[in-house]
């Protein structure tokens, strides 16, 4: 469904990609800057949000929400298994 540009999507679809993206994967932040910090050769007063942008990568949000958009679209169609769960 679209309205004038805009894609609305059912509150479910929204909190499943909220709940992966904030409940399992805020640990792993720290360790990725710490590895982005060793990579571009910044130091801890550096800003977090610098540290993608000064490794030529993608942030971590953007790719995870390239992975799990699809992966969640994909279980929207009709006859997947958590279909009716997301519906």
């Amino acid at each position: 469904m679209s309205h004038r540009g805009m894609q609305i999507v059912p509150i479910k679809f929204f909190l499943v990609i909220n709940t992966i993206n904030n409940a399992h994967t805020r640990p792993i932040d720290p360790a990725i800057n710490d590895a982005l910090r060793i990579v571009t050769g910044c130091l801890r007063p550096a800003p977090v949000d610098n540290l993608p942008i000064l490794a030529a990568i993608q942030s971590a949000e953007l790719r995870r929400n390239g992975a799990t958009l699809p992966l969640a679209r994909h279980a929207m169609k009709p006859g997947h298994l958590l279909h009716s769960a997301l519906t």
